[in-house]
């Protein structure tokens, strides 16, 4: 749908999750998406194991340590924030085969190991990342930021405004239940 062909969804090149590949890449003081299949559109880059990895890799999120080294490799890239209402994105959390517990063992920037025993540890998170990377863009004005939230009807509209791909190729593809609407979508850059 809408001409994308190349497009990664958690797995990469050989089928190896992205996150692994990023990390090797990263460590070997390769560009973070060296190697990993030249996609147009990388949808999800993060890695959160049940057990450690053959690289004692556990947690991974490039989309929130490596901001600046994407920044310096991909200076022009498009950056998509999936929003919704950081209470549903709790309750999806801990719904999604046992996310919750694993990132609570996962050491991330502004989610150390431990934090997110409470749903109030994980809006705080939620949000601070948001910001985070609202900050980022509003810094690195080369890059685009498309908002979208993702619970509302209107979110593939946002998508086809944002991209030029009609609305019908934006979907939903691991709902649960309805979500709360609560916010607008915004498309800066």
């Amino acid at each position: 749908c809408g001409n994308m062909t190349k497009v990664s969804h958690y797995r990469c090149a050989d089928n190896i999750k992205c996150g692994l590949l990023i990390y090797d890449n990263v460590l070997q003081h390769k560009p973070p998406l060296f190697g990993t299949g030249a996609y147009d559109v990388y949808t999800q880059l993060d890695i959160t194991a049940y057990t450690n990895t053959s690289n004692n890799l556990t947690c991974y999120y490039p989309q929130v340590e490596l901001l600046e080294e994407l920044d310096r490799h991909y200076p022009s890239s498009t950056f998509i924030l999936n929003q919704r209402n950081a209470t549903a994105w709790v309750k999806s959390v801990k719904r999604w085969f046992s996310l919750h517990e694993r990132l609570i063992q996962c050491n991330i920037t502004g989610f150390e190991t431990g934090v997110g025993t409470s749903d109030e540890e994980l809006v705080k998170f939620y949000n601070d990342q948001s910001r985070r990377v609202r900050e980022f863009v509003d810094r690195h004005p080369t890059h685009r930021l498309v908002e979208v939230e993702i619970d509302q009807p209107s979110a593939g509209q946002v998508m086809e405004d944002a991209f030029g791909i009609d609305r019908s190729c934006w979907g939903h593809g691991n709902k649960a239940d309805a979500m709360p609407i609560l916010n607008q979508q915004e498309t800066r850059g």
